[in-house]
C-alpha cells in the first residue's frame, strides 16, 4: 500500500512536467529546435569537421600580406556599422514607439501600417527605391536644384553614410515593434501614482517609462546587433568602395573562388560573437525578461 502511494505521489509530482514537455508550445519549440539544428547546427560543424585537417583550411588561419589588411578592414566596418546602426535604430525606434502608445487607436492602426507594410517588401527593393529617392538624378537632388538651394547634385549614394542610412531603413521595425510591446505593457496605474507623488514629465519617464521598458530596448538592440553583423544586400548595392563587410568577403571566397576554408574562418568569429552575445544578455538580463516577459510579471 505505502509502496503503490509512493508510485503514485511521485507519478503526480512528474506529471506537470511531462505535460509541459508534451504540450503543443513545447512540441512547436522542440520542432523549431530541431529544424535549427538539422539545417544550422549541423551543416557547420561538418564543413568545419571536413575542413579542419585539409591544407586550405590550415592556410587561412594565418592571414598575411593584403588579404590581411582586407579582412581586418572588413572586420571593423562590420562591427562599427552593426554598432552605429543599433544606436540609431534605438534612438529612433523608441521614438516612434514612444508616439504609437501615445496616440489613438485609429491613428496607432495607421502608423503601425506605416511602419509594417514596408517590412513585408523585399529588402532588395527597398535599397533599390533609395537609389531612385537619393541618387545623383533621385527626387531628392532633382528638387533641391529645381528650387536652388543646391547646384550641383549631392553625393549620397554610395558612401557609408548611405550604408547607415539603408541598414536603418531595413532594422527600424524590429525595434519598433520589441520597444513598443515594452511600453504597451506597462500599467498606465504606475504613471498615475508618480504624478501624484509629485514627478513630471521627465521625471516619469526617467524612472518609470525608461526602466520598464528596456526589455523592448534591449531585445530590438541584440535582434538589430546580429543582423546587421551579417548584413550583405544593403552594403553590396549602395555601400562604397572602403565600406565592404565580412559578409561579402566570406561571399567571394565561397561563390567566385570556391575558397570554403576561407569562408568557415572569417564567419567562425561572427558566430562566436553572436553566441556569446546571447549567453551574456542572458546572464545579465535574462532571456524572459529580454523579451519582455519578466517586466510584465514585475509590474505585477
Amino acid at each position: 500500500m505505502a509502496a503503490s502511494t509512493a508510485a503514485a505521489s511521485s507519478t503526480t509530482r512528474r506529471s506537470p512536467a511531462l505535460r509541459s514537455l508534451t504540450s503543443r508550445y513545447a512540441i512547436l519549440a522542440w520542432s523549431g529546435a530541431l529544424w535549427l539544428i538539422v539545417w544550422f547546427v549541423v551543416p557547420i560543424l561538418w564543413m568545419i569537421w571536413d575542413l579542419a585537417a585539409s591544407q586550405e583550411f590550415q592556410d587561412t588561419l594565418s592571414f598575411s600580406g593584403s588579404e590581411r589588411t582586407v579582412n581586418l578592414r572588413a572586420f571593423r566596418n562590420t562591427f562599427e556599422t552593426a554598432a552605429i546602426v543599433t544606436i540609431l535604430c534605438l534612438i529612433a525606434g523608441y521614438i516612434v514607439a514612444y508616439f504609437l502608445v501615445s496616440v489613438g487607436p485609429r491613428v496607432r492602426i495607421i502608423l503601425m501600417s506605416l511602419v509594417l507594410i514596408p517590412y513585408w517588401v523585399s529588402i532588395i527593393i527597398r535599397t533599390y527605391g533609395l537609389i531612385v529617392t537619393l541618387g545623383r538624378k533621385g527626387f531628392v537632388n532633382e528638387t533641391l536644384i529645381d528650387a536652388g538651394l543646391i547646384e550641383e547634385p549631392l553625393r549620397i549614394m554610395f558612401t557609408t553614410n548611405a550604408v547607415y542610412l539603408g541598414m536603418v531603413q531595413v532594422l527600424l521595425p524590429y525595434v519598433v515593434l520589441t520597444v513598443y510591446t515594452s511600453l504597451e505593457a506597462i500599467d498606465d496605474n504606475l504613471f498615475t501614482a508618480a504624478r501624484s507623488l509629485g514627478a513630471g514629465g521627465w521625471n516619469v519617464f526617467r524612472k518609470v517609462t525608461l526602466p520598464l521598458s528596456l526589455p523592448g530596448v534591449y531585445a530590438g538592440g541584440i535582434i538589430v546587433f546580429i543582423i546587421s553583423l551579417g548584413a550583405y544586400v544593403t552594403p553590396a548595392l549602395i555601400g562604397g568602395p572602403g565600406d565592404i563587410m565580412i559578409a561579402q568577403i566570406v561571399w567571394i571566397n565561397a561563390t567566385e573562388f570556391g575558397q570554403f576554408g576561407t569562408a568557415i574562418v572569417l564567419v567562425l568569429p561572427l558566430i562566436v560573437v553572436t553566441l556569446a552575445l546571447f549567453v551574456v544578455f542572458n546572464r545579465f538580463v535574462g532571456v524572459d525578461r529580454m523579451l519582455g516577459t519578466g517586466g510584465t510579471a514585475e509590474q505585477r
